[in-house]
C-alpha cells in the first residue's frame, strides 16, 4: 500500500520526499494495511480497516507539527525587547 499526501509518498516502511529523498521507517511504527484510503483532516490522517470480525480505526499525526494552546502560525522567539522587567520599591514602615 502506498499513500500520497501532499508532496510526500508514504509506504509501509518508507517515505519519499518531494526532493526524492528516502526516509526509512525504523522499528514497529509503520503504516498499517488498511481497507480505506487515508484521508487528511488538518494535521491528521485517518483510515479504517477490519480483520476477522475486528474493526480498527487508525489516526496518524503529520509531523513536524507546531502546537500551542494559542494556535499560533509560527513559534514565538523571545528577545530582550519582549522581556518584561518589573521593579519593586520596598519601604520599611514602623508601627
Amino acid at each position: 500500500m502506498v499513500i500520497v499526501n501532499d508532496d510526500l509518498i508514504i509506504g509501509h516502511d518508507f517515505q519519499i520526499t518531494a526532493s526524492d529523498g528516502i526516509i526509512v521507517t525504523v522499528g514497529s511504527e509503520r503504516i498499517l494495511p488498511i481497507a480505506t484510503p487515508l484521508f487528511q483532516y488538518k494535521h491528521f490522517l485517518f483510515g479504517w480497516t477490519s480483520s476477522y470480525g475486528s474493526e480498527y480505526f487508525v489516526c496518524y499525526l503529520l509531523t513536524p507539527y507546531l502546537a500551542s494552546i494559542n494556535n499560533l502560525s509560527s513559534a514565538v522567539v523571545k528577545t530582550t525587547d519582549m522581556t518584561m522587567k518589573i521593579t519593586y520599591e520596598l519601604t520599611e514602615e514602623t508601627s
